[in-house]
């Protein structure tokens, strides 16, 4: 009872996006470039539709949702737009205490390439990564995790 549902998808701001429906759902995305990528490297995955969505911050979800509090886990799987989600993200304000990201670019024969962009700058940040499964990396608040010790 205490759970918001939005039907809506996170961007840099308010508005409406294009959403591209593959055949294969793990493969959805609102980024054009990665559509096409996947289309073009990984035969037999095909848009099957696009559809518009409405966006809204991430930050404005958190003022309006959450008054302010960022929760404690963000988990992140967004084909495409995990790296602009993480950026849009307002550290000195608020910031999850343990975030969970796909680092790694789909492939379906195993050349996926690691996002060390991506790493570095949730390092830049305060995080550290406390574990890594090739596919997902999961990052702590350093400051956090050391008062622990």
């Amino acid at each position: 009872p205490k759970d918001t549902n939005l039907n809506l998808a996170i961007g840099e701001h308010e508005g409406e996006l294009d959403f591209y429906v593959f055949n294969e759902p793990t493969l959805n995305t609102l980024v054009k470039e990665e559509a096409e990528r996947i289309n073009k490297e990984h035969p037999g995955y095909f848009v099957k539709e696009i559809k518009k969505v409405k966006t809204q911050s991430l930050n404005g979800i958190i003022e309006k949702y959450a008054k302010g509090i960022f929760p404690d886990l963000l988990s992140l799987d967004v084909e495409g737009l995990d790296e602009q989600i993480l950026k849009s993200i307002n550290y000195k304000n608020y910031s999850p205490k343990v975030i969970c990201v796909e680092t790694i670019s789909f492939s379906t024969k195993g050349r996926g390439v690691k996002n060390d962009g991506m790493i570095q700058f949730l390092k830049e940040n305060g995080y550290m990564v406390y574990a890594d499964t090739n596919i997902n990396t999961l990052f702590v608040l350093e400051n956090l995790w050391q008062k622990r010790a």
